[in-house]
Order: structure tokens, then C-alpha cells, then sequence
């Protein structure tokens, strides 16, 4: 018995072109998808980050009757491996195994950011993208920034914050190279620091606070927090 060849196997100009289109359809409505869950997972990793952080900052100030390393320190330090490359950053023993260097220079960095670079450029990165927030005090009758003490060091304790939940600790910022201050946010640079990166989570930042739990929290919600009073601004007012 023959058996007749079958001459309509291929497909068909027209039926190439539908399976592009629609794989294209597909593509156009899962690329956005798998976009905003990378975008996601990323602000996640950078909580988690700023919780690690949080939990370095709690160790260090039970060791130190409640206080953080001091603000002239931490200003000199801007989340680097020592202190005037004499002393090894303090916080690096408590950021777990491997080598202080490598770990502190991608701990300092958003992974919305790091995800951009290649490991050459995290290791020698100036970029810190977390700042540390200066505290309101009473000073004449008046609430304004922690002023240096004499002997120029800006300590305080976290036992001088009234609402330690409320209390803005460290925030995702911009980063910058070419000014030290800008490693320090103040209620009057909030804004200012933030509103160039508005898009890296969602029109909003990540925040960690006093009590060391850390948020996704809003631009505009940031906006109105820098206008309120300094009197009555739990993100920076401390005793």
C-alpha cells in the first residue's frame, strides 16, 4: 500500500504571523508584570538592608549606655571601612562573616542601585544611598538641628527620643560624593535629599526608625513631614 504524502505540514505565512502577534501581546502584558515584581523584590532587599542596619545600631547602643556612635565619627565615616583608617568601622563586627570592606560597601548601597554595577564599581563606590538623621533639640526656647559640643562630636542617645517609632533613624537618600554633610539628613534637607529618587520604590523611600523597624514610606508623605513644626516633628525631635 502507498502512502500519500502529506504537502500541508508548514505553516503558513498568515499563521507565522498570528503566533508572533500573539506571543508579542503575551510579552507586552507579562514584561510590565515581571518589571514591577523585580522592582519590588528590590525595595524589599532594601528594607531588609536598613533592617540589618537597624539591628547593628541596637547591639552597638546597649554596648554603649543607649548612644550611637558619635555624628562626628559617623560624618567621618560615611559607612566606610574605618575611622580616619585608624580604627575599623564598629558596626562591621556586628554585619556577620566575610570581610568588613566588601560587606560594608554593599550594605551602604540601595539594591536598586547596586543592581546596576558591577562588583569593581560596588568595591570602589563613593555612594552611600542611606542617611542618618540629625535630631531637633531645644536650644533658647527654640527646636533646631544637634548642634557639635565642644570637643566638635555630635553624640546623642536614643534615651532622648520621646517616640522611638516615630522617630526617623535612617532613610534612603540620593547619595552623593562631593559634600560630607549630605551623608546626614536634617528635617530642613529631607525633601531636597529624596526628591530626585522618587522613583526608585514606587514614588516613595525606605525608612528605618528608633525602634528599628523599617517602612516603605510615601513622597508626599515625607513632603508634609519636613513642613510640620519642628516642635511637633516626631521624625527628628529629640529631648
Amino acid at each position: 500500500m502507498r502512502f500519500r504524502r502529506n504537502t500541508h505540514c508548514a505553516f503558513t505565512i498568515i499563521e507565522l504571523l498570528v503566533v508572533v502577534g500573539v506571543i508579542g501581546i503575551l510579552a507586552g502584558m507579562l514584561l510590565p508584570a515581571l518589571a514591577k515584581a523585580r522592582s519590588s523584590s528590590r525595595s524589599v532587599a532594601c528594607i531588609n538592608n536598613e533592617r540589618q542596619w537597624g539591628m547593628c545600631f541596637d547591639m552597638y547602643s546597649q554596648d554603649h549606655d543607649g548612644y550611637l556612635l558619635d555624628l562626628r565619627h559617623w560624618q567621618s565615616v560615611h559607612w566606610k571601612d574605618s575611622i580616619g583608617n585608624i580604627t575599623t568601622n564598629p558596626y562591621a563586627s556586628y554585619l556577620g562573616g566575610g570581610k568588613p570592606g566588601p560587606r560594608l560597601h554593599l550594605m551602604r548601597l540601595c539594591p536598586t542601585v547596586a543592581a546596576s554595577m558591577s562588583a569593581k564599581d560596588i568595591h570602589y563606590a563613593r555612594v552611600y544611598n542611606y542617611s542618618m538623621s540629625l535630631p531637633n533639640v531645644l536650644i533658647n526656647g527654640a527646636y533646631q538641628p544637634l548642634p557639635a559640643a565642644v570637643d566638635g562630636s555630635l553624640s546623642f542617645g536614643l534615651k532622648s527620643v520621646p517616640k522611638p517609632a516615630e522617630f526617623l533613624l535612617m532613610i534612603d537618600t540620593d547619595g552623593s560624593v562631593a559634600d560630607s554633610s549630605r551623608y546626614i539628613v536634617t528635617q530642613g534637607t529631607l525633601a531636597s535629599r529624596v526628591a530626585g529618587i522618587q522613583d526608585r520604590h514606587s514614588h516613595g523611600m525606605n525608612a528605618l526608625f528608633a525602634d528599628y523597624h523599617a517602612e516603605w514610606i510615601s513622597y508626599s508623605k515625607i513632603v508634609q513631614q519636613a513642613a510640620t513644626p519642628a516642635a511637633q516633628n516626631t521624625w527628628f525631635l529629640a529631648n
